[in-house]
């Protein structure tokens, strides 16, 4: 009984331990992609920030400026933040979908 115990034992944890290194190997990957889209959706958003700050910086005459502050209305930060956040969200919406389906078809 002893030796059936240990058997046990060794199987139940050899399993634990297989399992506990793929999901926190797959949680890993699945952070570091979201960590990646997030950082470049922060480069790029910091990046159309700061062209459009040199465009005005840069060209100071009056006439330019005023049909720049006509073209560029005052709430384009929030729709370019809108904009971005919205394609974050749905990109990891068709993340999850995916990965459901993919989970669903392998059963």
């Amino acid at each position: 009984m002893n030796f059936f115990a240990t058997f046990l034992l060794n199987v139940f944890s050899a399993l634990f331990q297989w399992l506990s290194k793929y999901v926190s190997r797959k949680f890993a990957l699945y952070g570091i992609a979201i960590t990646a889209l997030l950082s470049a959706t922060t480069i790029f958003y910091v990046l159309i920030k700061g062209l459009v700050a040199l465009i005005v910086y840069r060209f100071d005459n009056q006439t330019f400026q005023m049909f720049y502050y006509a073209l560029w209305p005052s709430n384009a930060n929030g729709c370019i933040t809108a904009c971005l956040a919205a394609d974050v969200a749905g990109f990891l919406y068709r993340w999850k979908r995916d990965l459901i389906r993919m989970a669903c078809w392998n059963y």
